[in-house]
């Protein structure tokens, strides 16, 4: 750790005291507006300053919107420890900045801008100079913006800042030295955990009815399915971006959401800005050679996720079932993609199913609620709202059993097997599963996606086994 000195130790709020930006946090809350567009392009037309300033007149954060670095804080405590005097000083408008230091109780004293200055670089640097002289006071910052900052202190510091970073400002600003407690921003592995890689999993439905109409045995089925899912791949996770983006605030709340990168601010909310369109062009690349009713489907499917993170997840039952549609649409798409007729039977053991797991999900976050929180945040569920949820979710898996077994029955699915008789005794394992997985929410062991839970389930693959050995037995 850098040694006390008897100098004023100044601290920068934006990606030094912060992990991100108070004026990203402010333009994700205006977005989320449409009201408050054009009032916001009218200030930015003005200029940076009156953006920042107009945001800055009916944007409030609240406690835990923002995520303070624990490494920042505690050298901050220990030189206050020391006796030293600590000032937050920040580009950021007064208000926002006032806000942060009296919600922290860390500083002796604020300087931000004002209407008239934007408190960035030169003018942070003149400003200090004022206040405390010719390096009279000791820096910690975080950016190029900083330099002017670093090169007029006693002592400069920089903050989550890499080799190649750190080396470049040192031509400038010798002196200047890495803050040690401060380990530099891993961008990358942040973006690759909020595409979510994991989830791309769930896009195996998609061959699902391809398999069920028994055509694994043709050429030719490798490459369209291998592009067709890394295309949904794609979507899916431009869906994930924005819906972590639209969620942050809420997440930062979660006891388990909180880790995110997006909410825990190892990933800068501008990220998916620029990662959603090169996503989404991306997925339209790969499906561009494939049929056009594939393509269709992809532009229904991202239109739809888009639709869910903005609006129908904060709608209680609309939400599940939504959810249960997206995992359905997978396996529309694949049998488009195959040129397979799906079976109306499964269809609506599909959908049954989904709608099953979903409720589940949502059951085992109502679970997780503290005692004294009573609803659910951006969600339009309540504690109270537990045992219905559960009623709905076993009644749909149920569903989705007895629509198996009539589907086993069905003239098109007799036709398939030369025992069809056979294929009855999944019903049962899938009655055993979807108990099972509901045995487990209600013991509050799932804490995950259902279906990923059950990707890594020994029990899971059991019963999955044992399904493929009946279909094998009744071929």
């Amino acid at each position: 750790m850098p040694p006390s000195t008897s100098l004023p130790l100044v601290v920068d709020a934006d990606g030094t005291l912060l992990r991100g930006d108070m004026l990203h946090e402010a333009l994700r809350c205006c977005l989320l507006q449409p009201k408050r567009w054009l009032p916001a392009l009218a200030a930015a037309w003005r200029g940076r300053l009156a953006l920042k300033q107009h945001l800055a007149s009916w944007v409030v954060f609240e406690p835990g919107m923002l995520v303070p670095r624990a490494e920042v804080i505690e050298y901050i405590r220990a030189q206050r420890a020391a006796g030293v005097r600590v000032v937050l000083a920040s580009a950021s408008p007064l208000p926002w900045v006032q806000a942060l230091a009296d919600q922290l109780g860390l500083f002796d004293e604020v300087l931000a801008s004002t209407p008239a200055v934007n408190l960035k670089g030169a003018n942070k640097q003149a400003a200090l100079q004022v206040r405390f002289g010719v390096q009279g006071f000791d820096y910690l910052g975080n950016s190029a913006a900083d330099l002017p900052v670093w090169q007029a202190a006693q002592h400069a510091w920089a903050v989550g800042a890499s080799a190649g970073q750190l080396a470049r400002w040192q031509r400038q600003v010798p002196l200047l030295q890495s803050l040690p407690a401060a380990t530099a921003e891993r961008r990358l592995p942040a973006l690759v955990a909020a595409l979510r890689p994991v989830q791309w999993a769930k896009n195996l439905l998609m061959a699902a009815p391809w398999l069920a109409a028994h055509r694994y045995a043709e050429d030719g089925w490798v490459l369209p399915l291998a592009l067709g899912m890394a295309s949904f791949s794609l979507v899916a996770s431009a869906a994930y971006l924005i819906n972590d983006w639209v969620d942050v605030a809420h997440d930062r709340v979660h006891p388990f959401k909180r880790h995110r990168p997006l909410a825990s601010g190892a990933l800068p909310l501008w990220a998916p800005v620029l990662a959603v369109p090169l996503l989404l062009a991306g997925a339209m690349g790969l499906a561009s050679g494939l049929p056009a009713a594939f393509q269709g489907a992809l532009a229904v499917y991202a239109i739809a996720t888009l639709a869910y993170s903005l609006v129908l997840k904060a709608i209680a039952l609309a939400d599940g079932i939504s959810l249960a549609g997206l995992y359905t649409w997978r396996m529309v798409a694949g049998a488009w993609l195959m040129g397979v007729v799906m079976s109306y039977w499964f269809l609506l053991f599909a959908m049954f199913l989904f709608f099953s797991l979903a409720m589940a999900k949502r059951y085992s976050e109502l679970r997780d609620m503290p005692p004294t929180q009573a609803d659910v945040p951006g969600r339009g569920y309540s504690a109270d709202d537990a045992s219905m949820v559960r009623t709905l979710g076993v009644a749909a898996g149920m569903l989705a059993v007895l629509v198996l077994a009539l589907y086993s029955r069905d003239p098109a699915t007799v036709a398939l097997y030369s025992q069809p008789a056979v294929m009855a005794w999944a019903a049962p394992l899938l009655l055993y599963w979807v108990a099972r997985m509901w045995r487990c929410a209600h013991r509050r062991q799932l804490r995950q996606d259902p279906l990923l839970f059950a990707l890594r389930d020994g029990v899971s693959w059991m019963v999955g086994a044992l399904v493929l050995v009946l279909v094998l037995w009744a071929r």
